[in-house]
Formats: structure tokens, sequence, C-alpha cells
């Protein structure tokens, strides 16, 4: 499985669950499943708090402040997951603003990156193939 986490800047937790149960199966009362229309779970949302106190210091370096919530989104293994994760990702940022980082990079990414398949470093957001190519 591989992560993503989204770690937002104006955002009320209660919105975001709102706005996630609104979008997405809720599993219970902490996860929801992104389905595709053929009922495969592709992506497992979560609530995450960052513990690593440099990660920490880096991302509220790249989000100006600290993040008021933080969520993971687990990708299948048995997909690829990038088109997914990005639709999550992005209409998350749009509605709260913030950043995103994912297994392949370390970079923090914002909206306007993702959203525009930008390079940073190399690479594009979650994205797995260019990584699994350069092992």
């Amino acid at each position: 499985m591989r992560t993503v986490c989204v770690w937002l800047r104006d955002a009320a937790e209660m919105e975001v669950v709102e706005f996630l149960s609104l979008s997405y199966r809720r599993i219970g009362p902490e996860q929801w499943n992104y389905e595709r229309e053929d009922g495969e779970t592709v992506l497992f949302i979560r609530p995450y708090i960052e513990k690593d106190p440099d990660e920490v210091r880096l991302l509220q370096e790249a989000l100006g402040g600290a993040p008021t919530v933080g969520f993971a989104i687990d990708v299948s293994g048995r997909h690829d997951g990038r088109s997914e994760v990005t639709e999550v990702v992005v209409s998350l940022l749009d509605r709260w603003g913030g950043v995103a980082n994912d297994d392949f990079s370390d970079h923090f990414w914002n909206r306007h990156e993702i959203s525009s398949d930008q390079f940073v470093g190399g690479y594009k957001f979650f994205d797995m193939s260019r990584f699994r190519s350069r092992l």
C-alpha cells in the first residue's frame, strides 16, 4: 500500500468529516473508502497526525504554519490509484488550502503543482512509475 498525506490549512475537522461522508463511502467513525463504479475500493481515507519533529518542521515551512487537519489516503496495491488520489487531494485542497506529500518524493505539493501535473525534483505528484524506473 502507498500513502499520501493531506495537510489542510483552513479546515475544521468536522467540516472535512462531513465532506468526506457526503463524497465517499463511510466505513466507520474515522474511515472512508473511495470505490470505483465496479465496487473495487481504491483508496482508504483516515485522519492522520504527524509526530516526527523533523517532518513537522518541514510541513510547517511548506504550509506557512501548523495544519489544522491532516488525513492519510492509503492507495490499494491492486490499483494504480494516481487519478483517484489526485482527484481526492485536489478536491480537499480546493476547499481548504494546504499541501500533500506522497511516498515517492520529499516535496510538499500544493494544489497548483498537483492539478497542473508539474515536475518537481524529477517527479510528478504520486509518480510511482517514474520512481520505480529509477530504482
